[in-house]
């Protein structure tokens, strides 16, 4: 692999930024009733601005149960993709997994980049003993279906959102 796995420089506001920029590229670039615009998305999700976003990923830095993990070139230092993610404890006191986002640039899609972001995500949820992931994604977002699929997730849907329908996916796991 020409690639690796770190989690993010917290003391990094370069890194943070090209999160934050990122992020808000994959909401605009995968839910099409946003029409590419951050003005239509505020309308949806008022802290849809880049000072927001990065407020609010930085905030979750204070928080153990909450991650950020990049995937970075061993070539070119490059970070070719992220994942934002969480341990949540359910109404039930289960605890499981959470994914909230994730980007791979398009140069880096198809070379694994984020079947590893994902490998590493669900080791970091077996070892809290979550008993299951849930993720979400819009109904045409079909490369990150695939990616869910691919690593045994069951899909559901397409579920009526408030601002757009969604497939949800889940996987159990098994606590050794």
């Amino acid at each position: 692999m020409d690639f690796y796995i770190r989690a993010i420089d917290k003391e990094s506001d370069s890194e943070l930024s090209l999160v934050t920029k990122r992020t808000m590229e994959t909401v605009l670039e995968t839910i099409p009733e946003f029409e590419g615009s951050e003005d239509i998305a505020r309308k949806a999700f008022p802290n849809f601005s880049f000072i927001e976003m990065k407020k609010m990923i930085k905030k979750d830095f204070d928080y153990k149960n909450h991650r950020l993990l990049l995937a970075i070139s061993n070539k070119t230092n490059e970070i070719l993709g992220h994942a934002i993610f969480s341990l949540k404890t359910d109404d039930n006191d289960k605890k499981y997994g959470f994914c909230f986002s994730r980007y791979v640039i398009p140069e880096a899609r198809k070379i694994g980049v984020g079947s590893l972001l994902l490998k590493e995500q669900e080791i970091f949820w077996k070892n809290n003993y979550a008993e299951y992931i849930i993720a979400q994604t819009h109904q045409t977002n079909v490369k990150l279906q695939k990616l869910f699929l691919k690593h045994d997730y069951q899909m559901t849907g397409p579920i009526k959102g408030d601002h757009y329908h969604y497939f949800a996916f889940k996987k159990d796991i098994k606590i050794n």
